[in-house]
C-alpha cells in the first residue's frame, strides 16, 4: 500500500461535521477544535468529553441521528456515527460533494486519517502508523522532546 499525501489545511472558522457521539468523534472533536474549526456534532448522544466541550462552547450539538443533506456545507466530515451503512451513507454524499471525509467504520470509505499532532508554537508534525499504540507513545516522547530539540537545532 502506498502511504498517504499529508495535507495541512485551514480550518479557521471553516464548519467540521462530525456524525457521532463516541470517544473516536470526541478525539476528533478535540483535535480539530485546536486548529479553529467551527464543529458541528450531530447525535442523539455524546460521551462526557462532548458533553463537557458542548457546555464550554467549543462545539454545537444537534441531538438526532444523521439525515442526507448534514454534510453539504461542511468543510471537513468524519463519519463516526456507530453504524457502517450510515457512514458509508456519509461517505457517498461527501465524496460527491469534494468533501474531506475520515470514516472511523469502515475506514477504506474515508479520503484522510486523523493523525496523531505533535505541536510547538512554531511546528506542527502530524504522524499516521497502523500501529495507533506505539505512534501515541512516540509522538507523546516527541512532545517532551521537542522544545529541547527545535532550540537546539536552531542555535546551531
Amino acid at each position: 500500500m502506498k502511504p498517504k499525501f499529508p495535507i495541512y489545511m485551514d480550518l479557521k472558522d471553516n464548519t467540521v461535521v462530525i456524525v457521532g457521539g463516541d470517544e473516536y468523534a470526541a478525539d476528533a472533536a478535540f483535535l480539530l477544535k485546536d486548529f479553529g474549526a467551527k464543529i458541528t456534532i450531530i447525535s442523539p448522544t455524546l460521551c462526557p468529553r462532548l458533553e463537557e466541550m458542548t457546555k464550554e462552547g467549543w462545539i454545537r450539538h444537534i441531538t438526532r441521528k444523521y439525515f442526507r443533506g448534514d454534510a453539504a456545507n461542511c468543510y471537513l466530515c468524519v463519519a463516526a456515527s456507530g453504524n457502517k451503512e450510515t457512514n458509508i451513507a456519509i461517505s457517498v454524499e461527501c465524496k460527491h460533494r469534494h468533501i474531506f471525509v475520515n470514516v472511523e467504520d469502515p475506514s477504506v470509505y474515508g479520503t484522510f486519517e486523523l493523525p496523531e499532532m505533535v505541536t510547538d508554537e512554531k511546528l506542527i508534525g502530524g504522524f499516521l502508523s497502523e500501529d495507533r499504540e506505539t505512534l501515541k507513545k512516540f509522538c507523546n516522547r516527541l512532545k517532551e522532546k521537542l522544545p529541547d530539540i527545535w532550540d537546539e537545532i536552531k542555535s546551531s
